[in-house]
């Protein structure tokens, strides 16, 4: 008898707390913290940029003459920008240079040879917009150019102006295009050509 007594005692104790209040509370479970990718553009870079088919314009309108230059132009550049969140401003400097052996004397006719040497030099401002790993930007500043041609060469100063964006494969490793529009006048007394010079970079770079 006091066994069986015992036996539904027990019984009753554990199925108390259903009856009080339903199933007991499971544990609560702590959440996995979530982690946000930190894309910022903030810091310095340096890199290596090509351009194929780099395009030069030579015209001199007061005798109504007009060149046109192509060949290939490789260089380095180096940077620093701040990222305020969405937009990114930053400042840039680059130097490229190489030949421009092919000239367009008439549509379609292309001569190999005779074309100028060029080596360019850049400082400009960049303001962007931070998709996270994308950044695109719009630059401006001033150049300054050394064209050699087989007889002669000039020094010019001017300016440009381009489009890019840059992907940031890692946290230190970034790849971009850049189209760039260079102008490069004289103002002397003694009328010279006017140089215009075309490129779309492409560049590699790490950043710190």
């Amino acid at each position: 008898m006091r066994t069986c007594l015992a036996f539904f005692l027990a019984v009753a104790v554990s199925i108390g707390p259903a009856f009080a209040g339903g199933v007991a509370p499971a544990a609560p479970v702590a959440a996995a913290p979530t982690t946000v990718e930190d894309n910022s553009w903030s810091g310095a870079y340096v890199g290596v940029t090509y351009s194929a088919n780099a395009h030069l314009d030579e015209s001199l309108e007061t005798f109504g003459f007009v060149a046109d230059f192509e060949g290939d132009l490789s260089g380095i550049f180096g940077g620093i920008r701040h990222d305020f969140g969405d937009i990114v401003v930053g400042l840039e400097v680059a130097s490229l240079s190489g030949a421009l052996p092919r000239d367009t004397v008439a549509p379609g006719v292309i001569v190999t040879g005779g074309g100028p040497d060029v080596r360019i030099n850049r400082l400009g401002a960049e303001v962007g917009y931070d998709f996270g790993r994308i950044l695109a930007y719009g630059t401006a500043g001033t150049a300054s150019a050394y064209i050699e041609f087989p007889t002669t060469f000039t020094n010019r100063q001017g300016m440009f102006f381009g489009v890019g964006a840059d992907f940031q494969v890692f946290d230190n490793l970034l790849v971009g295009a850049q189209w760039t529009v260079y102008e490069f006048y004289d103002d002397g007394p003694i009328p010279l050509p006017d140089f215009d010079l075309e490129t779309l970079e492409l560049g590699i770079a790490i950043t710190f």
